[in-house]
C-alpha cells in the first residue's frame, strides 16, 4: 500500500496526527495530537459540567420507580440539552473536526510528497 494512502488511512481512522508520525513528520504529528486531545478534553470537561444539570432533570423519574435501561436512554435524550453548548464546547469541537480534516489532508499530501520524491532519487 502507498505511504499516501498508509499515512492518511492512520490520521482519519487511527488518530489525527499517527500518519504524520508515520511519515516521519513528528512535529506536526504532535501537534495535531495534542490540538486532538485538547478538543476531546473540551468537551468532555463541558458534558461533565453538565451532567449536574441533566441528572437534576432526571431525578424525579429516579424516584418513582427503578428505570430499566430503555427509559434512562430515553430521559438521557430527551434532556441532553439541559443547559445548552457552552461556547467552549463548539470551540473543541471545531479544534477536533479541524485537526481531523487537516491530519487526514496534511498526512496523504506528504505521502504522496515523499513518493513521489523517492521515486525521483533513483
Amino acid at each position: 500500500m502507498k505511504k499516501a494512502i498508509i499515512g492518511a488511512l492512520l490520521s482519519g481512522l487511527i488518530f489525527p496526527g499517527f500518519g504524520q508520525v508515520y511519515l516521519g513528520k513528528k512535529g506536526v504529528g504532535l501537534a495535531l495530537i495534542l490540538s486532538t486531545n485538547l478538543g476531546l478534553a473540551g468537551i468532555a470537561l463541558g458534558l461533565v459540567l453538565r451532567l449536574p444539570l441533566i441528572m437534576e432533570k432526571i431525578q424525579p423519574e429516579l424516584e418513582k420507580a427503578p428505570l430499566n435501561f430503555e427509559q434512562l436512554l430515553e430521559l438521557s435524550v430527551r434532556y441532553a440539552g439541559v443547559g445548552g453548548g457552552s461556547l467552549w464546547e463548539i470551540i473543541s469541537l471545531v479544534i477536533l473536526a479541524g485537526s481531523w480534516l487537516f491530519a487526514v489532508a496534511h498526512a496523504f499530501h506528504a505521502g504522496k510528497t515523499w513518493v513521489d520524491s523517492s521515486s525521483k532519487v533513483k
